[in-house]
Formats: structure tokens, C-alpha cells, sequence
């Protein structure tokens, strides 16, 4: 990977390498890898922990 290119996560375990001239257009996307309902799956101290090692994967 160079800064020409980046990766494309199609779901939770499936991602793709794109160059910069392979894409026609970018658009954010509407649906969260995170599964529905997980807050209440989760207690608000996992919740915590979670959104802790989600910010320093950044």
C-alpha cells in the first residue's frame, strides 16, 4: 500500500487494496460494520473499553 492507495472493508471480514485511479466516485457509507443492537449487548465499562481501542486503532 503507497498514498495512491487504500483499503475498502466490504464487511466484517472481507476488505480489498483500490488504487486512487481504479475509483469513480466516493461516497461514505450508510451501514455500520458495528452489529446492531451491540449497545445492548455490552455493559457501559465494555462499551468503554471498545470506543477506547476503536479511537487507537486511528
Amino acid at each position: 500500500m503507497d498514498a495512491h492507495s487504500f483499503w475498502l472493508q466490504l464487511d466484517a471480514d472481507r476488505k480489498i487494496l483500490l488504487r486512487d485511479d481504479e475509483i469513480e466516485r466516493q461516497e461514505p457509507g450508510t451501514v455500520s460494520l458495528m452489529p446492531s443492537g451491540i449497545g445492548k449487548i455490552l455493559s457501559v465499562q465494555e462499551l468503554a473499553d471498545l470506543l477506547e481501542i476503536l479511537g487507537a486503532a486511528r
